[in-house]
């Protein structure tokens, strides 16, 4: 019994045989002094299938088929499993897997919505100081029911739930340099802020 995977879209060639379907396929071999014998390839086509999760407040990578470890490549260059839109546009997203087989290419064309994903005008938010050594304040005009920092790239560095206060003391140790998001869910909606850790 030989075993073999294959990506879908490639075949392989097996005895007198060339195969692109999964399944069992016997083949009969005739050694150099005459004997035959049967030899199996058991055949393995691996088809992934990604999608883009809208349903949180990230892009997030939905995998079908294929072995993992996954290699994940964005468009805007992100190499995680999900990431934060910045702005409006077309994101896709494609993967490959330890095998090396490759996914289809999956889209979502991402547009703010000023009524509740973005600064909305009923709330007055403030970030001090700004820029800051990771030590800064986040006050609102209304009563914040949650926060969560990413850095561009989308990975989480700060997650705040379950509150219900005007403003909050924040604090970040050992973070890189750089610009991070602040994300603040009120009744209002999502506010997103940058803040500038120099």
């Amino acid at each position: 019994m030989t075993s073999q995977i294959i990506c879908e879209g490639d075949s392989i060639k097996f005895g007198s045989g060339t195969y692109s379907i999964a399944g069992l396929y016997p083949d009969t071999l005739q050694s150099g002094i005459g004997c035959d014998s049967i030899s199996t390839l058991d055949l393995t086509v691996t088809d992934i299938t990604v999608s883009i999760d809208t349903s949180q407040l990230n892009l997030v990578a939905n995998i079908s088929g294929g072995t993992g470890p996954f290699n994940y490549f964005w468009s805007n260059g992100t190499t995680s499993n999900s990431i934060t839109p910045i702005s409006n546009g077309l994101y896709s997203l494609f993967i490959n897997d330890a095998n090396g087989c490759v996914s289809n290419t999956a889209t979502y064309n991402f547009i703010f919505n000023t009524t509740g994903v973005i600064s909305n005008i009923k709330d007055i938010l403030n970030i001090y100081p700004n820029p800051n050594n990771g030590q800064f304040i986040i006050a609102n005009s209304e009563p914040i029911n949650e926060i969560f920092i990413t850095d561009l790239q989308g990975k989480s560095v700060y997650t705040n739930k379950n509150l219900n206060v005007n403003s909050l003391d924040i604090k970040l140790h050992n973070l890189e340099k750089g610009m991070y998001l602040v994300n603040i869910l009120t009744n209002n909606g999502m506010n997103i802020k940058t803040v500038v850790i120099h």
